[in-house]
């Protein structure tokens, strides 16, 4: 999947999110609201999909759950 297609189906991150040293700078890129997990995946149940957003699905790593967590 391009970056694109990601941003446009995941949102594009927020200005505060986007890495500094990023190689494409975020004023270069295109906004994208994204869709909800609902519209994504409709037969996923809500609390999967709150897991997933929440705290799961972070652009910033510093505010995602580790894979450690699970093990």
């Amino acid at each position: 999947m391009a970056p694109a297609s990601i941003g446009e189906k995941l949102g594009t991150p927020s200005l505060t999110d986007w890495p500094a040293n990023a190689v494409i700078e975020r004023s270069n890129y295109p906004s994208y609201p994204g869709l909800s997990f609902e519209r994504l995946a409709p037969k996923l149940p809500p609390d999967a999909a709150k897991l997933i957003k929440n705290p799961l699905y972070r652009f910033d790593e510093r505010k995602r759950l580790g894979f450690s967590l699970f093990y």
